[in-house]
């Protein structure tokens, strides 16, 4: 897998979407990458975790009202409603940046049966999608508990034709002690 660090510009080519595998407190930087795409041209963004924060957007672009125009934002709830938005986007060639696409198939209510063929048909429109134009995933493992949640995180990254990770945390060192 190739390493990405907070300080990398992130690269988006049609023809092969992007797994981005980084931890949660990562996420406010796929917004910064969603103010950058957006600098560049119109943006779709797919919210898989709630996560799309119109301040951290505004303050990568530094305000600018037209730049945030460009941006189109729908989100998912469940792990149904992102597999209706993968097939209700249109066909153009915007950029697609989805964020925390994983956050909605963790519903233990969902047989993981399902949940597992439901990432199958995410999987398949995300290759259609990324035909003619650059698209980016973004998943945060630290979310995931479970051998279930391991399980859809392999699932995704066997997929994907590029994964990039996050460089691991450097250890903190021993606080001293007194006692």
């Amino acid at each position: 897998m190739n390493s990405l660090t907070i300080n990398s510009p992130l690269e988006l080519r049609p023809k092969a979407w992007t797994l981005l595998v980084m931890p949660h407190r990562m996420r406010a930087e796929m917004l910064r990458v969603a103010g950058t795409l957006a600098e560049r041209g119109p943006l779709i963004v797919l919210d898989g975790g709630n996560s799309f924060n119109v301040h951290v957007v505004s303050r990568a672009v530094r305000g600018r009202a037209e730049i945030l125009e460009r941006i189109q934002v729908a989100r998912a709830f469940t792990c149904h409603q992102m597999v209706s938005l993968l097939v209700s986007t249109p066909a153009l060639p915007v950029p697609i940046l989805i964020l925390d696409l994983l956050a909605t198939f963790f519903d233990e209510n969902v047989p993981l049966a399902e949940r597992r063929y439901l990432l199958d048909s995410c999987i398949q429109r995300l290759n259609a999608l990324s035909a003619e134009r650059p698209l980016a995933v973004s998943v945060h493992p630290a979310k995931i508990l479970t051998d279930d949640g391991e399980s859809l995180i392999t699932q995704l990254k066997e997929a994907a034709p590029q994964v990039l990770t996050s460089e691991p945390e450097a250890a903190e060192p021993e606080p001293w002690r007194l006692f």
